[in-house]
C-alpha cells in the first residue's frame, strides 16, 4: 500500500509489529480486542487510540494509567507527524512513511514547480550565506516543513563534496534526535547538486527577534528559557550529537511560548568546515576559547555558549564583545565578565552563580553537562 502511513511497533529497537494506517481506528492497548496489543503490565486495557482526524492521524489516551509520552512530553492528544515516537509503557510505537525510499513524483511539465525531492517549494523564507530556507509541501506526508539548503558561498568543488558528506552524516543523527524543545529533522537528500534537509515548521521567532520586540525579558522568564534549552542539550549531548553554534538565531520561541533549538548536529558540520578553511560561520561572540582555537569540543562548549546567551537575556549585553577571533582570544585570557547583578541589580546572587560558572575558561570549573545546569536554574526559579 505505497503512500500510506504506518505505526511500528518496536521494543529494544527491534521492530516487533507494523499496521498500514487508513481512516479506520487503530485501538492500542494490553487486551486481546485492541488492534495492536501490547502484552506488558505498564500498558493499560485500553491505553490509546489512533484515528484520521480532520485529514491528519491524532493519538488519544483513552483512559490510561500510566500515560502516553510523545516525542519526551506527555499528552493527551496530538496531532502525529512522521518521525514521532510515542513512548506507551517501555514499548515505542513509531509513526512513519512506508515509502520513504520511493522516488519522489515529478514536477509538473510547463509549471516550473520547484523540488528537493518529494518536497515542492511555496516559498522562500529565509536566506543567509550557508543556504536557503523555504516553506514547503510535503507531497507524500501532506503536512507542510521548513527546507533548508547547503549552498555555500565561497568554497571550491573538493570542499562542497566534503561538506555534503559531512552534511548526511549530521542530518542522520539529527534525525535520531526526539525531544520537545529540539525541532524535528525528518529527512535529507540532494537535488540537482544542492544539498538539503526537511525539518519541522515552526510558528514563532528566533530568541533574537523575540528580545528585540519585546525588550529585557523579566529574570524568571530568562531563567525558564535557559533551563528549557540546557535539558535540550543535555538530551543532544547523551546521544553524542554537539550543537556548536547555541546563539539567539538558533533558538525559537514559539507563538504558544515554547522554546526549540535548531540546527542541531547540522551546525555542527558547518561550523566544523568552516573552521577549517580559517572562516568562522556568525559570530565568535557566542564560542567558547576552546572552540576559539579548533580544539575538538564536547557538550561543555555549548554550555559556555549557553551561558553567554543567558548573561545577554539577563542584561542586554554579552559578557565577551569583540570584532574577530584574535580579540576574543585576548579577552578571554585577560577579562572576566562581572556578575549579572553589577549591570541588572533584580538579579539574584543565585544566579549569578551559574551565570558565572556556566562562562569559566576552565573546563572542569564550568558545568558538565546540561542536567545539572537546567537543576541548578528551576531551583532558583522557585525563589524568584
Amino acid at each position: 500500500m505505497a503512500g500510506m502511513p504506518k505505526i511500528s511497533l518496536k521494543y529494544n529497537d527491534k521492530v516487533i509489529k507494523e499496521i498500514v494506517l487508513t481512516d479506520a481506528v487503530v485501538n492500542i492497548g494490553r487486551k486481546a480486542d485492541n488492534d495492536l496489543v501490547i502484552d506488558n503490565l505498564a500498558v493499560s486495557s485500553h491505553h490509546a487510540r489512533i484515528a484520521r482526524v480532520d485529514g491528519a492521524f491524532v493519538i488519544q489516551d483513552t483512559g490510561s494509567t500510566n500515560g502516553i509520552f510523545l516525542n519526551g512530553e506527555k499528552i493527551s492528544q496530538h496531532a502525529l507527524a512522521y518521525g514521532d515516537q510515542i513512548m506507551i509503557g517501555k514499548h515505542v510505537v513509531v509513526f512513519e512513511d512506508d515509502v520513504a525510499a520511493a522516488p519522489p513524483p515529478p514536477a509538473a511539465e510547463g509549471r516550473g514547480t520547484v523540488r528537493f525531492g518529494r518536497y515542492e517549494v511555496v516559498k522562500e523564507i529565509g536566506h543567509g550565506a550557508m543556504g536557503t530556507v523555504y516553506l514547503a509541501k510535503d507531497t507524500v506526508g501532506r503536512r507542510n516543513v521548513a527546507v533548508k539548503t547547503l549552498k555555500p558561498s565561497g568554497v571550491d568543488a573538493q570542499e562542497l563534496e566534503d561538506m555534503k558528506a559531512r552534511f548526511f552524516r549530521e542530518a542522520e543523527s539529527a534525525k535520531q534526535l526526539a525531544h520537545p524543545a529540539i525541532v524535528r529533522v525528518y529527512d535529507a537528500g540532494e537535488e540537482q547538486g544542492t544539498a538539503y534537509f526537511a525539518m519541522e515548521l515552526l510558528d514563532g521567532a528566533t530568541l533574537k527577534d523575540f528580545c528585540a520586540k519585546r525588550g529585557l525579558l523579566t529574570v524568571k522568564r530568562a531563567v525558564e528559557i535557559t533551563a528549557f534549552v540546557a535539558d535540550a542539550l543535555a538530551y543532544a549531548h547523551a546521544k553524542t550529537v554537539v550543537h556548536r553554534d547555541v546563539k539567539p538565531e538558533n533558538i525559537m520561541i514559539l507563538s504558544n511560548g515554547d522554546v526549540k533549538i535548531t540546527d542541531l548536529g547540522v551546525a555542527k558540520l558547518m561550523d566544523a568546515t568552516q573552521t577549517q578553511s580559517g572562516v568562522v560561520l556568525g559570530t565568535p561572540n557566542y564560542m567558547s576559547p576552546e572552540q576559539l582555537i579548533g580544539q575538538k569540543v564536547d557538550g561543555r562548549s555549548d554550555l559556555f555558549s549557553l551561558g553567554v546567551v543567558f548573561y545577554e537575556l539577563l542584561t542586554g549585553v554579552r559578557p565577551f564583545q569583540a570584532n574577530n577571533i584574535s580579540e576574543m582570544l585576548r579577552l578571554h585570557d585577560a577579562h572576566t565578565p562581572p556578575a549579572p547583578s553589577t549591570i541588572r541589580a533584580e538579579v539574584p546572587p543565585s544566579v549569578d552563580a551559574i551565570t558565572l560558572r556556566a562562562l569559566q575558561r576552565d573546563l572542569a570549573e564550568r558545568y558538565q553537562n546540561g542536567e545539572q545546569m537546567a537543576k541548578d536554574l528551576r531551583a532558583v526559579m522557585h525563589g524568584l
